[in-house]
């Protein structure tokens, strides 16, 4: 399961009928083995010389096997909306955005946060 969270236009009440969005942030849980981000890479490296040897997957086993964390989880900010119509954009979109952030986390014990970022390109 994951969580989908959207942030407000900063200054504006967060009611229902004045909400905008902004960014919507997708959490995957990465002791989950099945989820979007998860079937994703599986399918990028599928059939490919990296297939059994997935950087990837190597990352999440390293984040779930350190003792330290008692949660870790892949965090999409943002979507990749230029496969769908324009006319089913959220209100206010003028255009589709092309570099969005990705963060895979560990949350430790004490509440800090350690992780990876980077981005995805679409174009």
């Amino acid at each position: 399961m994951y969580n989908q969270v959207f942030l407000s236009k900063p200054g504006k009440m967060c009611t229902k009928e004045k909400i905008s969005l902004v960014q919507k942030i997708t959490i995957f849980p990465l002791k989950e083995k099945s989820n979007k981000f998860r079937d994703h890479i599986r399918r990028e490296f599928e059939g490919t010389p990296e297939a059994d040897n997935n950087p990837w997957e190597k990352t999440i086993q390293w984040f779930n096997e350190q003792k330290d964390f008692i949660d870790a989880a892949m965090v999409y900010i943002g979507e990749d909306i230029t496969d769908g119509n324009e006319k089913d954009w959220p209100k206010g979109t003028e255009m589709s955005p092309s570099c969005l952030p990705r963060i895979i986390l560990g949350l430790t014990k004490n509440g800090s946060l350690t992780g990876l970022f980077g981005y995805v390109v679409y174009t």
